[in-house]
């Protein structure tokens, strides 16, 4: 990368590491227990949260020598990614079923873990994305004094539009495609309704810029390579298919 991008990066890179680490300060360890109980509610086994909020450490191992291809965007950490031990987002099964499809497909000449930058919506961890709205009604209802009302309902909404910020940012500064994958949730009235605005507002008069934003299905139970396979038309090439099928769920989604 040049050197105005390796800036442009750095600079993206300490606003979100500031940005969770600030998350996580305000909403204390009463939002960890929640999560965990939620969990269990919603038919997880029960497993140990460490990080109501994910910062992905992957991102410290970007270097300026690095090719970024695209960015891709997920929902929000899950079980997997909240770990000590990973704190990466898309590290999870689904992860791996991205990365197989990189590999897979050489012609792309990207290797999932070096040459994507992979964000979320938000960096608000829950074992399922639709918990999301439950984990905020929940927080709502602890005892007054030991949390600030609407507090963790404000940190989600402005998470998602600082998320998309710094998709915007990093999508402007390396002029690569932006995947976002996972798109059932962007409608109105759903889970990143402001995530979807954002981008919205971001790219709407931005004709050119506009062209290299795909919405897919996500990764996660093979939806992506399903939708693929439902859609594939044999006469085009794969990087066409891509196009066409990521092309047709933004305009129906974003409406551009």
């Amino acid at each position: 990368m040049t050197d105005e991008q390796w800036g442009h990066f750095l600079e993206v890179r300490e606003n979100l590491k500031t940005k969770c680490t600030e998350y996580s300060k305000c909403c204390g360890k009463d939002l960890c227990i929640l999560q965990k109980e939620l969990a269990v509610e919603g038919g997880s086994p029960e497993y140990s949260v460490e990080n109501s909020f994910v910062y992905n450490v992957s991102l410290d191992s970007v270097v300026p020598t690095d090719k970024i291809n695209y960015i891709i965007v997920g929902d929000n950490p899950g079980k997997d990614e909240q770990l000590n031990k990973n704190r990466c987002y898309l590290v999870g099964h689904s992860g791996k079923l991205a990365e197989s499809f990189f590999n897979k497909n050489s012609f792309l000449k990207t290797d999932f873990r070096k040459n994507v930058i992979i964000l979320n919506k938000t960096p608000l961890h829950t074992a399922k994305t639709a918990q999301l709205k439950q984990l905020i009604n929940k927080y709502e209802k602890l005892p007054k004094d030991s949390y600030q009302k609407n507090q963790l309902r404000q940190i989600f909404y402005d998470s998602q539009v600082f998320f998309a910020n710094a998709a915007f940012k990093l999508q402007q500064a390396f002029n690569c495609e932006l995947w976002i994958v996972g798109y059932s949730e962007l409608k109105s009235r759903k889970v990143f309704e402001k995530y979807a605005n954002c981008i919205y507002n971001l790219y709407s008069n931005l004709p050119e810029a506009k062209q290299k934003i795909y919405l897919f299905q996500h990764f996660s139970m093979n939806r992506f390579s399903i939708d693929l396979k439902k859609n594939y038309q044999s006469q085009l090439s794969l990087k066409e298919n891509l196009n066409k099928i990521g092309t047709k769920h933004r305009q129906d989604i974003l409406g551009f």
